[in-house]
């Protein structure tokens, strides 16, 4: 009924995770984000698995950064390292790496570079 309903399944779907990468896969207005207050690698969910699970499709251009941590303790820029180590590890093109960081959040929200020059950004 919404074809151009965008949405982001927060926290890789958990704990759906499988079932999340494959409709992320099969939907292009459907994203994964990363936030996790306890983070993936705990979870067993490190460069490996990410790999496994998204490498094969170019799913990395599917995912979002994002952070649901509290500003204490460096907890942020601990989120943004395992993630720059991730991405490294897996060899993640950079244009996939771009939609990551700030591409794909700009597009769902409707913040393209040509709306940005017409507000004169």
């Amino acid at each position: 009924r919404f074809p151009r309903l965008r949405m982001v399944a927060a926290h890789l779907g958990g704990p759906w995770f499988d079932e999340a990468f494959m409709m992320a896969r099969v939907h292009p207005n459907l994203w994964l984000d990363v936030s996790s207050g306890s983070g993936w690698a705990p979870k067993g969910m490190d460069a490996r698995y990410f790999h496994q699970k998204l490498g094969w499709w170019n799913g990395f251009s599917k995912l979002i950064f994002g952070i649901d941590l509290p500003h204490t303790k460096h907890r942020p820029q601990t989120a943004v390292k395992e993630w720059r180590g991730i991405l490294k590890a897996c060899k993640v093109p950079g244009t996939a790496q771009k939609k990551f960081w700030k591409e794909n959040a700009q597009e769902i929200l409707g913040f393209t570079a040509k709306t940005q020059r017409r507000q004169g950004k």
